[in-house]
């Protein structure tokens, strides 16, 4: 299946399908407890990138030709006379099922500007635990079992009862700049499982919208708000891992996987850093001080204090791999979510920890640079990490953020899909002429 060459840009792979089951119900996303709300319908919401052979491929009940004979999508002229998929009837339908923002977030804040929304069109939407800024909406089409139902959207808003603020984890909201970096991020991490491990895989994300309001004075300033169109899938609760289970073994397998190329999952948000206080040494995440209560805190904090030190560094590293429920270590099969915050390195140095549910202070076992397990990029395979550095990959999500927003005669779809593809070609060290011939080829 495939668009008119006149109608839109042509079909183009962003990663791999999932090979896991679709929900149907959204009892399959959590074994915790699921919370319900409504969405609000926002107004104004663009397509910036999509993934759409990820789309076919799991809802073909809903654009497959025989389901488009039952129930046509409207679309161009040109594509229904053809009898082909237009790209606008795809783009319409992700609007349609996707462009909603939280009753509290619409209300007046500080963290973002006036969203135009229709009170009166509403979604039921449910919120798995530890979604934050994400929840579960169903699509407003008639499903049979065993056929996908539902969506995953990052960054509809915060929960009833909750203020969005600027504290992490707490405005609800993503930026269109940033879901485009994780866009980019998990396909570059699927191109990476594909050629070195292919029964690992990432979720699929099926699109990242523009919501057309503007997230005010966040971390990154003030910057076009979007949002992530996901698989649904279905999550381990809780999802950090038990010591010596399965889940904690993919974890580190796929860190280790990554250092060979020159990724890491470990970032500021779950990093620990030493700082001196008038009482002495302290550890602090997320700039907070870390509560150390218990005596087995107290000892794994005093060696985690030594580890720093010793490291001539001021934090220890710890991995943020995000697995599903679909994990499987004798099979070495998995599909991980969420890669805002994978960042590129040319050498480690920070010792690395796992996080484990049962371990003091959550922190599992410590692997040290001058130790033969510590994992350093392979020159020969690695990416280039001057391209991918986490500076680097912000600039080029919210250049290309902003100029989707401001200059959609230049900057359309296409054009953005196409840098898309560029970039992960000259990340990987592809020269550039031979990069446009392809693009262009395909």
């Amino acid at each position: 299946m495939e668009f008119l060459g006149d109608c839109g840009p042509p079909l183009r792979t962003f990663g791999r399908c999932s090979e896991s089951p679709v929900i149907h119900d959204v009892a399959q996303t959590s074994s915790g407890p699921i919370a319900e709300e409504e969405l609000l319908r926002v107004h104004g919401a663009r397509v910036v990138c999509a993934n759409y052979r990820a789309l076919l491929h799991d809802f073909p009940h809903i654009f497959g030709a025989e389901a488009r004979r039952r129930h046509p999508l409207p679309g161009c002229d040109t594509c229904a006379e053809a009898g082909k998929l237009c790209i606008r009837a795809v783009n319409g339908w992700l609007i349609r099922n996707s462009a909603f923002i939280s009753r509290q977030q619409s209300l007046s804040n500080e963290v973002n500007s006036l969203i135009h929304v229709d009170p009166g069109e509403v979604r039921r939407a449910y919120r798995p635990p530890e979604y934050g800024r994400a929840a579960i909406v169903p699509i407003d089409s008639e499903t049979r079992p065993g056929e996908a139902r539902y969506l995953d959207l990052k960054g509809v808003g915060v929960a009833a009862g909750r203020l969005p603020s600027h504290q992490p984890h707490s405005s609800g909201l993503e930026y269109v700049g940033n879901a485009l970096v994780d866009f980019f991020l998990g396909w570059l991490v699927d191109t990476i499982f594909a050629r070195t491990c292919p029964g690992y895989r990432v979720v699929p994300v099926y699109a990242v919208l523009d919501l057309g309001f503007d997230i005010l004075g966040g971390a990154f300033g003030t910057s076009p708000a979007g949002l992530q169109v996901r698989r649904a899938h279905s999550r381990p609760f809780p999802l950090m891992p038990l010591s010596g289970s399965a889940h904690e073994k993919l974890m580190i397998h796929v860190e280790m996987m990554l250092r060979l190329f020159g990724l890491t999952t470990a970032n500021y948000l779950t990093s620990y850093r030493l700082r001196e206080s008038e009482a002495g040494p302290e550890l602090v995440c997320c700039g907070r001080p870390l509560a150390v209560e218990t005596e087995a805190e107290k000892r794994k904090a005093a060696r985690l204090i030594e580890v720093i030190r010793d490291s001539a560094g001021n934090s220890l590293d710890v991995l943020n791999v995000q697995l599903t429920n679909e994990g499987d270590w004798e099979r070495k099969a998995l599909e991980i979510f969420d890669f805002g915050h994978v960042r590129a390195e040319r050498r480690f140095s920070s010792p690395l920890a796992n996080p484990l549910r049962d371990g003091a202070l959550r922190i599992g076992r410590i692997t040290t640079a001058d130790e033969r397990s510590f994992v350093q990029p392979d020159p020969r395979i690695a990416i280039d990490a001057d391209l991918c550095d986490r500076e680097a990959a912000n600039a080029f999500g919210f250049y290309t953020a902003a100029q989707f927003r401001y200059v959609p005669r230049l900057c359309t779809q296409h054009r953005v899909e196409t840098i898309l593809r560029l970039a992960r070609m000259k990340v990987m060290r592809r020269d550039m002429e031979w990069a446009r011939r392809k693009v262009e080829a395909a």
